[in-house]
């Protein structure tokens, strides 16, 4: 089996579409399918060469989800790995323009935005982000009375009167 060096697995991640994301001892590059699957791997770097096979095997399948020989394509000849397309959302699952704009006015990027898929997972989103929201504001206030989950305003006020 012909095992690739770090050049190779560089190569393999330009062609077929990853981001290097960081860079220390290693690069570490991502890839959004569009699935929403979000791949990851590390490449070391120099010149070093993967010399188990068991390992080659793991990386392709497990980090690139690809076999050693669409590998080998995508490094010699640039032929991308052919990935699964995402299904059609079905017209019920269509996400409303309200339910968008509400997302927009939480503060939500629209990159974001636009990768939603579904109905349900823009809810869960706006769920989320309004209880986000409600805990730190309810943290806000309980610290602006020096009292951390001492209720609302009135609720202090009818404590300090009954304790009177």
């Amino acid at each position: 089996m012909r095992l690739p060096r770090s050049k190779d697995q560089h190569a393999f991640c330009r062609k077929d579409g990853w981001i290097p994301e960081r860079e220390s001892g290693h690069t570490v590059y991502r890839k959004v399918l569009a699935t929403g699957d979000v791949l990851t791997t590390e490449v070391a770097h120099g010149d070093k060469q993967i010399r188990n096979p068991d390992l080659f095997a793991y990386i392709c399948r497990e980090e690139l989800r690809c076999t050693p020989t669409q590998f080998w394509a995508v490094v010699d000849r640039g032929i991308p790995v052919p990935r699964p397309q995402p299904e059609e959302p079905s017209p019920e699952d269509a996400i409303p323009y309200g339910l968008i704009q509400m997302l927009r006015a939480l503060g939500h990027p629209e990159d974001r935005i636009r990768q939603l898929r579904s109905k349900a997972e823009a809810l869960t989103l706006l769920i989320w982000k309004r209880l986000s929201r409600a805990s730190a504001d309810e943290g806000k206030r309980a610290i602006g009375r020096g009292m951390p989950n001492a209720g609302s305003a009135a609720e202090v006020r009818e404590q300090r009167r009954s304790s009177l």
